[in-house]
């Protein structure tokens, strides 16, 4: 078996939403070469039995492998976990609120076969396709989580997700990863994501006044650490946006 593509969703109580995600993720016109689904201690809604009912219907067909944690972690302790878990070379982590469209993994998983990039993102409001690299290539965009896949070791370099940094733990090495190494963008809407508005976590962390502790823990990470060298004055620039 192929060990190219992963994609890990993880979940607290997100039962309707969680089946759409999975519906989609049987949809594919390509197989994801593993499917890894983590409940969080989901204890409002059915979301464990909606995740056990997909893995024994598709464990042998999609490589299904899941986790029902029955107390609560947290995402980001939760998406490492996943990290963990996973045996292919990329990784892509979905929100069980959002879904992808049919040519997802199909699209990623060539790309990721003809040029082998540190990640592969995929959205048509992207200022430039094909390889791209530092802040010049990014726009005004950055680069978007919701459609990127991770190469396992370039993610791992820079720490996975670190639980630190927050509602931007997935925004830091995706940002990172694009600075040092670079990315290849598919002129592609591939995945859809939902928008949470002013309740999202993001906004809240921001109307509670957290921010600034976040983006100081950022800023004294980029300072402190070696690997930042080549980088760092346009990673501390990043984050000051």
């Amino acid at each position: 078996m192929e060990n190219l593509l992963s994609i890990i969703i993880a979940n607290k109580d997100h039962a309707p939403t969680l089946a759409r995600q999975l519906a989609s993720i049987k949809s594919q016109t390509e197989k994801f070469d593993e499917v890894i689904v983590i409940d969080d201690g989901s204890e409002h809604d059915n979301s464990k039995e909606i995740i056990q009912k997909f893995y024994d219907e598709n464990k042998d067909e999609l490589n299904v492998k899941i986790e029902l944690n029955y107390k609560n972690k947290g995402v980001i302790q939760t998406i490492n976990a996943g990290f963990d878990m996973s045996e292919c070379d990329y990784l892509y982590f979905g929100s069980a609120d959002d879904y992808l469209l049919p040519d997802f993994a199909k699209w990623h998983k060539t790309t990721i076969k003809e040029h082998r990039p540190p990640m592969v993102t995929s959205d048509h409001n992207l200022p430039k396709w094909g390889p791209c690299k530092g802040v010049e290539d990014m726009g005004w965009y950055y680069v978007p989580g919701h459609c990127t896949s991770f190469e396992r070791g370039a993610l791992l370099e820079f720490g996975k997700f670190i639980e630190e940094f927050s509602f931007k733990c997935d925004w830091f090495p995706l940002h990172a990863i694009a600075l040092k190494y670079g990315w290849y963008t598919i002129k592609e809407t591939l995945s859809v994501k939902e928008e949470s508005g002013d309740e999202s976590y993001s906004n809240t962390m921001i109307r509670e006044g957290k921010y600034p502790a976040i983006k100081q823990a950022m800023e004294s990470h980029v300072i402190s650490n070696p690997l930042f060298d080549d980088i760092r004055d346009n990673m501390l620039y990043l984050i000051s946006k």
